[in-house]
Formats: C-alpha cells, sequence, structure tokens
C-alpha cells in the first residue's frame, strides 16, 4: 500500500522532470538577450502534465562578474508530489551563447 502510494508520486515527479528537461533544453537555445531580465519580465510558460495545468517560471536569478547569467526554471502546480516538492531545471549561458550547468 505504502509502496503503491510513493509509486504514485514518483511518476508525477517524473513526468514533471521531463517536462522541465524538454523546457530547459528549448530556453537553453534562446538568445542571451532574451534570458536577460528578471522573472517579472520574463513570459510564463503554461502546459499540461498528466492532465494537470503546470506553470513555469523562468528566473535569471544572477548576472556572474564575467556577464553569465545564473537562469533557474521552477515548476508550480501540476501533479501532486510527495511533500509538494517540484523539479527544477538550472543553468548558466554566456554572452556568446555557449551553455554550461
Amino acid at each position: 500500500m505504502v509502496f503503491d502510494w510513493l509509486t504514485h508520486y514518483q511518476r508525477h515527479w517524473s513526468l514533471l522532470q521531463a517536462e522541465i528537461e524538454q523546457i530547459g533544453r528549448e530556453l537553453e537555445r534562446s538568445p542571451y538577450q532574451d534570458l536577460d531580465r528578471d522573472a517579472e519580465a520574463q513570459p510564463l510558460i503554461e502546459r499540461h502534465v498528466n492532465g494537470y495545468p503546470v506553470r513555469f517560471q523562468v528566473d535569471r536569478y544572477d548576472t556572474l562578474p564575467n556577464g553569465d547569467l545564473a537562469i533557474c526554471i521552477d515548476a508550480y502546480g501540476g501533479p501532486p508530489t510527495l511533500f509538494g516538492m517540484k523539479p527544477s531545471y538550472r543553468f548558466f549561458k554566456h554572452p556568446n551563447g555557449n551553455v554550461y550547468y
């Protein structure tokens, strides 16, 4: 019984993780200038995962001294997960367009 409960939440986490990784890979290809703005200026990305609406917020949470952008994508809503935790996706974008983690 507990195993079924945990498997249910693990499946939801996996679905959210797959979706946020796809969005992250798409955003990695975005121009530097499009990512160089505050979270409030970034458009929300809305998708459905396993029938649940999910919002993904993009945030440039830091600009490093060399100009690299620290980007985080967080998931909100969506299918229930253990303790309500949702996956995030992080990467760094260099002004020349290169991405690293």
